[in-house]
Order: C-alpha cells, then sequence, then structure tokens
C-alpha cells in the first residue's frame, strides 16, 4: 500500500457498548489503526491462494495501477465537502473498462485473478483498505462503495463484506461516525454491506475462509455479525434452515468471524 502514518484522531463513531462519549486516547487510536493493519495481513494469508500461475493483462494492470494512485495519492479523488471530483469514478471506469474479461495481479500475494469474478479483491483489500489506512476517507468513498458493492459476485465475498462492518476493524467509511454511522444510527451504505451477505447467499452453501469452513443460515450469520458491527444497523435475514443446520452454522460463523476480526493489539 505504500508508506504507512499513524494518525492520531478523534473517534468516527461511537463503539458498541461505549459507557462515555469522550474521545478515544493516544493509545487507543494507536490500537485501532494497528487493528486494520492486522486484518488486512490476515486477509492476505487466509483467504487467498498464493502463487501466480497465468500471466496477467498488462493494460488491465497499468489501468488498476492508475486508478490506484489516484484513489490514495491524487486530488482526483480527495472530495470538497460532500462533493466528490468526476475524475476520480471516471478512473475506475477506466480501470472496469481494461479489465473487463481480462486477469489482473493481485499484488498482495502475487496471484492473478480473473476480474470478472474477483474485482472485489481490489476494491475491498487494495483500495478500500489502502484509503482506511493511509486516511485518506471522505465523500469519494460514495465511488468507492458502488464499485465494492457492484464487485460481489459470490456468498462468500458477501460474507467477507459484512464480517468487514466489525467496529474492530473500523475499516468501511460508511460503518463509522465520519460516514454516518454510530450507535443509535445506521447509514444506508453501511446497511448494504450488512444486506448484501443475505442477498448473495442461499440456505446451505458453504464455502471456506481459510481455516473455517462456513455453512450458511441467514439469522444465525446475521447473529454473529451483529455481536461485532455497529449497534445503529439492522441485521435481519429473510432466509432459514433446519435447526440442526443452523446449529452447525452458528459454529462455523461464530468462528470465522473471531478469525477475521481479531483483538485489538
Amino acid at each position: 500500500i505504500g508508506s504507512i502514518r499513524v494518525l492520531h484522531r478523534p473517534p468516527r463513531r461511537t463503539k458498541r457498548r461505549a459507557s462515555s462519549a469522550a474521545p478515544l486516547t493516544t493509545s487507543r487510536t494507536m490500537r485501532s489503526t494497528t487493528s486494520k493493519l492486522i486484518f488486512i495481513a490476515v486477509a492476505f494469508a487466509a483467504v487467498f491462494a498464493r502463487g501466480a500461475d497465468a500471466a496477467a493483462d498488462a493494460a488491465c494492470d497499468t489501468a488498476l495501477s492508475t486508478a490506484y494512485t489516484k484513489a490514495i495519492g491524487s486530488s482526483d479523488c480527495v472530495a470538497s465537502g460532500s462533493t466528490c471530483p468526476s475524475a476520480c469514478k471516471t478512473a475506475f471506469d477506466a480501470a472496469e473498462t481494461a479489465c473487463k474479461d481480462k486477469e489482473w495481479t493481485y499484488d498482495g500475494d502475487n496471484s492473478v485473478k480473473k476480474w470478472n469474478d474477483d474485482a472485489f479483491t481490489w476494491y475491498l483489500y487494495k483500495v478500500n483498505a489502502g484509503r482506511s489506512v493511509l486516511d485518506k476517507q471522505d465523500a469519494c468513498d460514495s465511488v468507492v462503495h458502488d464499485f465494492l458493492i457492484a464487485s460481489v459476485k459470490t456468498c462468500k465475498q458477501g460474507y467477507t463484506l459484512a464480517v468487514t462492518t466489525s467496529t474492530g476493524v473500523d475499516q468501511l467509511f460508511y460503518c463509522t461516525g465520519g460516514g454516518g454511522t454510530d450507535g443509535s444510527t445506521c447509514s444506508d451504505k453501511c446497511q448494504a454491506y450488512i444486506d448484501i451477505m443475505d442477498t448473495t447467499c442461499t440456505v446451505g452453501e458453504s464455502f471456506s475462509t481459510g481455516s473455517n469452513d462456513v455453512n450458511y443460515d441467514g439469522p444465525t450469520a446475521m447473529k454473529a455479525i451483529e455481536e461485532n458491527s455497529p449497534e445503529g444497523c439492522k441485521y435481519v435475514s429473510t432466509k432459514t434452515m433446519s435447526p440442526a443446520g443452523a446449529l452447525r452454522a452458528s459454529l462455523a460463523v461464530v468462528s470465522a468471524v473471531a478469525a477475521a476480526v481479531l483483538a485489538v493489539a
């Protein structure tokens, strides 16, 4: 992601079950930033296979590099109040056009991925993580949000996005105070990150998150996500499964959430 600056800033939202609305201490701010970095590192190791076995498209990789540079280090993706320059979306549109039906290089593990199937990795673990860690988040994250939501193609991706709303990770802008989410209010964009899990997953659908196997059950999964995510949001599923299946799903989901949302160092 490049050089990382640890910044001390006021909290962007009310923590769950907080006893006071007083500003975070410098120590807690540093621990929050450390938590983001640990989450990203674990995601690299646990979610994605290592080693490139195919050649990526050079034009696609170039377009992604250009868009990423604009996302974290250019005025093209710096908002003025609530307005994001049109050049920000233009950069992502160009990347989408260049990478459609192509393969791209994910430098987190030097793997080559199919853009149509896994643009999600780039938007979440490259663009979103970069803007979060480097403290670049602002109204231009609405552009990132739209592309991130559109990139979710599988239950595993929807589940991963829902897990990332965790207040222990504090990475998704619209799930923080700065993005309009706190103990009593949930940004519609943060709510979308949660709801998309139930939209993309079917009851009983199974997938691996590295060391954990998840057998999806809507209500149980939502309950597990709720334990770590913003208090102002809603965690409702329209899907159910048998009691026996729900028990197996509960154990798998709780275990996976615990692995992804690490304790603050």
